[in-house]
Formats: C-alpha cells, structure tokens, sequence
C-alpha cells in the first residue's frame, strides 16, 4: 500500500497490543518503541512510563502469569518531552545565587593563557569573604551556616603581639580561640531547636526541663533566671558556675550526688533535676538521648570536657556515643522537622547513610582521613541529588584555596563536579558563567573540549543579540579564542545546510582545510554552473594556500579557471602577445588539473565538463594557437544541461 494511504493505528486498538511478553518476536517486543534520549538543558525525551524495576519485570512476564498489573499496556505511542528538576528551589532564587557564586570568584580571578587556551589563577580567598558575598535573604540558613562553619574551622585567627610570646603559647592562644569560634557557630546553629524545646517545656509548666532547653544553646544566663523564677537559688547558684568548667566544682557536685544516693535522698529528687546535676559533673551522653545531633555533640564540647581540652576529644565523645548508646544521627537538614519542607523532594534509599554536611566539615577538621569524597556529597548539602553548586564551591575552597583535603580522584573527581556545575549554569541560561566555570577544567585539551561544546550549543538556542553579548564576554573578559566561536557557529551552519556561510566561518576559524573541501566538493560546482562567480572567488581567495594540502589539484583549479577564464577579454587576447601565452599555459595546466579530478557526484560531473569545454573554447579563440600540437584539442560545442 503506497505510504500516503498509510494510517497508524492507536496502539490500544493495534492488533499487537498486549503482546510486548513474545520475548521470541522482536517486532511484538520492540515495535513501537522508542530510544530514551536527552536534550538540551536536561530535557528527557520518551515514549515509556516511569517506573520501577519491580514494573518492568512484570511487563515482561509470561502470559496468564499474575504479573500484579491490572492489563498489559505495553508501551504508549505519544512521545512525551520532560524537564529533568535539578534544583529544590525555584528557578529565579537559584540564579541568583549561582549569579552570586561566579561574579563572586570571577571578581577574585585572574584569566591567563596556556597554550591559546584560557584558565582561571584565583587569588587567596576565606570563608569570611565569602559570607560577606551572599546577602541571608539569598542562601538558605543551612547554607549560611555552612560558610559560617568553615570560617570557624580554617580561616586564620589573628593573635595581637604574636610576636611578643613564644611559639608554645602562641599554639595555645590559637587552639582557645578555634574553639571558641566553634562554640559560637554552635549557639547560632542550635538555636531553632532550642528555642522549639523552651516553648515546648514552658508550656508543659517544667521549670527543670526548661532550664535544661536553655543549657543546650549554652543560654546560662537564662536558665539561672527560670531557676531563681522558681525559687530554686542553690540550683541558680550552682548553674552560674558552669561557664568555667572548674575541676573542683565537678568534684563538689560529683560528691554532692554520692552522698545523696547513700542516703537515698536522689530518690526523692525529680529526675529532670538530677539531670542537671549530672550535667555539671560532665555526664552528659545520658542526658541528650532525644536532643538532634548538633546539640549533643556541642552539649558534650560545653559540659562534658573542660575549656583546655580541644574540640576532637568532645567530636571523638560523640561518635563513640552515637555508635554505642543511641545517639541521634546526623542527619540532613531537609530530614529534620523543623525546618520547611523543600518544593521537590527526591527519594533516598533507605540504605543510603546520608549525614549533614556540617558533620562531615567538622569530622574534616578532626579526622585526616576522612574522606573529602563522602564529605561533599549533593544530598548531605541539598535535597536535590543534582545540584553541585555548594559541592563545587567547597571543594575549591578545600581543595584548590585552602589545600586542605582533595578527591580520591583529584583532578579527575572535581572535573566532574565542575562539568556538572556547568550545566546547572547553562539550565539557568547563565551562558556567560558555564564558559568561566568550564575554565576550571584541569587538563588543557579537556578544558578546550569543553569549552567548544558550551559554544556549540549556545549557538542553536540563544537569539543573536544573547550570542553577541556572550560572545563578547568570552572574547574581552575569559579570552577564548574568536575562532572557538567561529567553529561553533560553522558547525550550526552546517546544521541549517548553509555551506557558504559554513566556510567562511570555518575560514575565520583557521580551518583552511575544511573550508577547502566544502568549496570544492558543494559551493564550487552550485556556483561555476549557475554563473555566480564573484562569491565562489572570494571564498577561494581567502583560503590559505600553505594550509591545505591538495590545494593544487582542486582550489587553485576552480580559481585559476575564475580569474583566468570567465574573466578574459577577447581584445586582450588579439592586443596582447605575453598575456596570450600566458593564458594558452594556464588554459593546458587547468585542462591537466580538470583530468585529475574524480567526480564525486552528478553536479561535479556537470561542473568538470562545463569548465572543460569553456577553458577548450577560450583555446579555439587565440590567434596562432596551434591546436594540433597541443595535448588538449578543442572539441565541438557540447550541450551541456545545467
């Protein structure tokens, strides 16, 4: 049946339906299927449903079989266009702080060359800098606690007269304030949930608990007042205290609660206060059972160790109590209850231990052998497993800035970090920043490689005012290469079957070579039959001779035969004896080129035959030519069909 009287039929209604199990008949299995296939900017294009691996091997069982699918529908026939979600936020929030981000490192950067190709030398940069950069109303808090963390943790401390003391004290110094730093990061972390269990407790009319809420975001003060408030002076009294961490308070109290329980008299105090008590002697870990993870592990750096003792014993406290009694995990913020639900959620695996990336930055700062890798994982930053902007920032802060800690993989690792970075960039239609991320590339090729994909890309999906601007970014600002750009908009060209637009900018871009072969294989022949000489000559002229190396036996062919030829005058030729010789050669040396040339198609065939004749009829016409010692006779006029 010829094919315009073809009608597909709906697939429900196809005598094939259903039949996608005869596993034997590949046309029942695969007939109406279509490949899966990705577009631009994380478009998903497909014809299948999405499902589980349960489903698909249900699909697939044989007939009669219950599969636990009410009917086999097999494949539907509409191709359906999805936008893949990378991010949790919304779009205008998230390029503003991608904005933010490259404007932020672009200012602190400096763009040099190796080899013609551009990368990025980025100037000595902190964590404070970089706080200083996002505005808290742009960056989520989980986020601004992140930089505010890495402030505490490695950015230089300055010590007034350091160089009035010796090198012992001057660690010492150092070493009380990283943790003071810490302490303080701590307060304004724990905050949320502090102030969730104080109205919980007060509410509930616990004065003990209470006091206890405020203790876990080291509010003492606070706490000393609701003790007073409840007329529990010696309590206040001995909460007052616990800034100092003193050896011998603990040893009164500890001695206080012996006594006590020989007595029996701990029987007949509140457990809430006993538990008080317990925190000043330090034995915190029975205490914080339901607190989150950041206020027992802080509550043991305030109560459980003493103000000397360095932050790694109370992280080492945690851990071990984590693993042995109970403790709450560190889990991402996006788990936590407290906190707004993101707009999208992806589903994590139960078996999946995601923990927050404030844990890991700590464990970083205490553990050498942590791994980076664990440690800056998209979900321990965000809910979205794609979004490597955080990722990508701290590892260049770790990594390339601070030299703190790499990937297993290094170079190979954070260019896969930076690559899917640069496609986040492009997603937002930031065009301008994926080219400057792109230079973060490690190895040069790869960097290039890179560079001319976002250009090929750019160059089909952005109006030509949007090219022009990125274009002149790249140019004056990243200096990539002009003939990058060329190259891109030549492959587009090429695309929209535009040869002659295609060679010149494949000119502009210095590849002579190419340019050469569409000239003479497509533009050539279309302009010699069809007399548009002028263009054709102005390709060829522009072509560098030196850079291609069969120019001999095709371009100057074609250009020896427009200047020489289809240009001639016959009064120059009866006026002029030299200029009559010299075209009687060029004539013979077009004539031996012309026999030398394989036609590749039909057009070429014409195009050959038509030079022939018309450089063979130029011959006819020079006056005391002798046409029979002459190699090439003319022949009689040919009809040639153009």
């Amino acid at each position: 049946m010829p094919s315009k009287y073809r009608r597909i039929v709906d697939y429900n209604n196809s005598v094939v339906f259903g039949k996608n199990y005869c596993k034997e008949d590949s046309g029942l299995v695969m007939g109406r299927s279509f490949r899966v296939g990705w577009g631009p900017n994380g478009i998903l294009v497909r014809c299948s449903k999405v499902c589980g691996i349960s489903n698909v091997i249900s699909a697939f069982s044989p007939k009669g079989k219950n599969t636990g699918l009410s009917k086999n529908t097999g494949m539907p026939s509409i191709i359906q266009f999805e936008q893949l979600r990378i991010f949790a936020d919304t779009e205008d929030k998230e390029k503003r702080r991608h904005n933010r981000l490259m404007e932020f490192i672009f200012e602190n950067s400096t763009i040099g060359l190796e080899n013609g190709i551009p990368y990025v030398d980025t100037a000595k940069i902190n964590f404070k800098s970089i706080m200083d950069a996002f505005q808290s109303e742009d960056i989520h808090r989980h986020e601004e606690l992140i930089w505010k963390l890495g402030h505490a943790l490695w950015d230089d401390i300055t010590i007034p007269g350091v160089n009035q003391i010796t090198l012992e004290v001057e660690e010492k110094i150092a070493l009380e304030k990283r943790k003071e730093r810490i302490s303080k990061w701590f307060k304004n972390a724990v905050s949320p949930h502090a102030s969730v269990h104080v109205k919980l407790a007060e509410r509930a009319n616990n004065a003990s608990e209470t006091i206890f809420a405020y203790l876990s975001s080291k509010d003492i003060v606070k706490a000393s007042k609701v003790a007073i408030k409840n007329r529990c002076f010696r309590l206040a009294t001995l909460l007052s205290q616990l800034c100092g961490n003193d050896k011998f308070f603990r040893k009164h109290i500890s001695d206080q609660i012996e006594h006590w329980k020989q007595t029996g008299v701990d029987k007949l105090i509140s457990k809430d206060i006993l538990k008080l008590y317990d925190l000043m002697i330090g034995n915190v870990i029975p205490s914080i059972h339901e607190l989150d993870w950041k206020r027992a592990l802080c509550m043991q750096m305030w109560y459980g160790r003493y103000l000397d003792e360095s932050f790694d014993k109370s992280f080492d406290d945690y851990e071990k109590a984590r693993e042995s009694a109970g403790i709450a995990r560190p889990k991402p913020w996006y788990q936590d209850d407290i906190y707004p639900k993101p707009l999208v959620s992806w589903p994590v695996s139960d078996h999946e231990d995601i923990f927050d990336v404030h844990y890991h930055l700590l464990k970083l700062s205490v553990d050498s052998t942590h791994l980076l890798d664990d440690a800056l994982l998209p979900l321990s930053i965000t809910p979205s497993p794609l979004d490597y902007r955080v990722t990508w920032l701290l590892h260049f802060m770790l990594a390339r800035t601070l030299t703190e800690r790499d990937f297993v993989g290094q170079g190979t690792t954070a260019d896969r970090v930076t690559l899917n970075l640069v496609n986040q960039l492009e997603v937002l239609g930031l065009h301008e920043w994926s080219l400057f991320a792109a230079l973060f590339i490690n190895e040069p090729f790869s960097r290039k490689f890179i560079i001319c994909e976002i250009l090929n890309r750019l160059v089909s999906s952005v109006s030509p005012e949007r090219l022009r601007d990125v274009e002149m970014f790249a140019s004056d600002q990243l200096k990539i290469n002009q003939q990058f750009v060329d190259h891109a908009k030549a492959l587009y060209s090429k695309y929209r079957d535009d040869t002659v637009e295609e060679a010149m900018y494949l000119l502009k871009s210095g590849n002579n070579a190419d340019a050469h072969k569409i000239v003479i294989s497509k533009i050539a022949p279309e302009s010699i039959l069809h007399k548009r000489h002028k263009k054709l000559q102005e390709i060829l002229e522009k072509i560098d001779q030196n850079s291609v190396p069969d120019w001999d036996l095709g371009g100057k062919i074609f250009l020896d035969y427009l200047i020489s030829i289809e240009s001639v005058h016959i009064e120059d030729i009866e006026n002029n004896p030299a200029y009559r010789t010299s075209l009687m050669e060029i004539c013979q040396s077009i004539l031996r080129g012309l026999d030398n040339m394989n036609p590749i198609d039909l057009k070429y065939q014409k195009c050959i035959t038509y030079m022939r004749y018309s450089t063979k009829n130029i011959l006819n016409r020079i006056e005391g030519c002798d046409i029979n010692n002459m190699r090439y006779k003319p022949e009689d006029i040919i009809s040639i069909e153009i």
